[in-house]
């Protein structure tokens, strides 16, 4: 692999939270969510 490979970035709102994300490649996606927690005593 040379380079920085390249890559859509995209930017939605999920929940009321500001989410981004990227797509590049092909072949199966793969998803890695991390930092979408939910405030303590939420119900």
């Amino acid at each position: 692999m040379t380079g920085t490979p390249d890559f859509q970035e995209w930017e939605i709102e999920l929940h009321g939270h500001r989410v981004i994300y990227r797509i590049a490649g092909s072949g199966p996606p793969v998803v890695l969510i991390h930092g979408m927690r939910t405030p303590t005593g939420a119900s």
